[in-house]
C-alpha cells in the first residue's frame, strides 16, 4: 500500500511539471471523454464500464473510437476502462463536434463531448488498475 502511495505520488509529481498555467491541476485528476448519449448511459448505469462490457450490454449508444485505433488495441485491453491523465487526446481533436458525415475519419465522431472527471489518488488505489504512459493501440 505504502509502495503504491509512493509511485502515486512520483507519477503525480512528474505530471505536475507537465502541466501550467490553467493545466496545472490537471495532476490531480484522471479523465474519460465520451459523447453526451454514452455519458447518460453511464450516469444511468452508475459506473464507467469498460468498452467490451458496455459493448456486450449494449449500453454505448455513439462509438466515438477511431476504429484504425480501436482494431489494433489487443482484446485484453478493452476490458478495462480508459482514462486518461489529461482532458485533451487527438481522438477528441479529430472526431469532435457537429461535422458532416463525409468528414467522418475512421468512423470516428463524438458530436457532443461530456468529460468525466475522477479523483487520481482514489483511482489508483483501486484493486487491478493498470497504466501505461502510452497509447495503448501501439507497441
Amino acid at each position: 500500500m505504502q509502495s503504491k502511495k509512493i509511485a502515486i505520488q512520483q507519477i503525480q509529481k512528474k505530471l505536475r511539471q507537465q502541466f501550467n498555467g490553467a493545466q496545472r491541476w490537471w495532476y490531480t485528476s484522471l479523465f474519460h471523454f465520451t459523447n453526451i448519449d454514452n455519458a447518460v448511459s453511464i450516469l444511468n448505469n452508475g459506473k464507467l464500464l469498460s468498452r467490451n462490457q458496455a459493448l456486450q450490454l449494449e449500453l454505448m449508444k455513439n462509438d466515438n473510437a477511431n476504429c484504425d485505433v480501436i482494431s489494433k488495441t489487443p482484446y485484453e485491453y478493452k476490458n478495462y476502462a480508459r482514462l486518461y491523465f489529461a482532458p485533451s487526446t487527438p481522438t477528441q481533436y479529430n472526431n469532435e463536434g457537429f461535422i458532416p458525415k463525409s468528414l467522418i475519419k475512421s468512423n470516428a465522431h463524438c458530436p457532443l463531448p461530456i468529460m468525466f472527471v475522477f479523483n487520481f489518488q482514489k483511482v489508483f488505489m483501486r484493486e487491478k488498475i493498470k497504466f501505461t504512459d502510452g497509447n495503448l493501440a501501439t507497441t
